[in-house]
């Protein structure tokens, strides 16, 4: 393997955070990085939602306004994984402050256009998991 295709590799992995400095610049590193955010998203984004919600003991579905959450796990501005009370952490919560960003964020048209479904399908669930929850329905 050449040394320039180690760093088209090494760029392509460095850059693939949504929380990272370093931006994609290549055809591969912005593929790559949408295909990390598309897999966080659609039906797949929430069963590993839900996933994690048992693994670490969290509620499935929490009626925290979103701006007292976001005070959390927002510090100038900018995402902080550390959540102070990880009891106010719920699937709904992530997806208001977190993935419904995703799309905006992505480089291809196409996956701009599968996050988008994705997201869609993701709306009608959460309303649907509150209505469920009280009552309504």
């Amino acid at each position: 393997m050449t040394e320039k295709k180690i760093e088209v590799i090494k760029h392509c992995i460095i850059c693939h955070r949504i929380t990272g400095s370093i931006k994609p610049k290549t055809k591969e590193a912005m593929i790559l990085f949408d295909a990390d955010k598309l897999d966080v998203l659609g039906a797949i984004g929430i069963a590993r939602s839900f996933v994690l919600t048992g693994q670490f003991g969290e509620k499935i579905y929490s009626d925290i306004p979103v701006d007292e959450y976001v005070k959390d796990i927002f510090v100038d501005g900018r995402l902080n994984r550390k959540i102070k009370q990880l009891s106010k952490r719920a699937p709904n919560l992530e997806y208001e402050t977190k993935f419904k960003r995703i799309p905006g964020c992505l480089y291809t048209n196409k996956a701009k256009e599968i996050a988008n479904k994705r997201i869609d399908f993701m709306d009608l669930f959460f309303d649907r998991l509150k209505r469920e929850i009280n009552g309504e329905i």
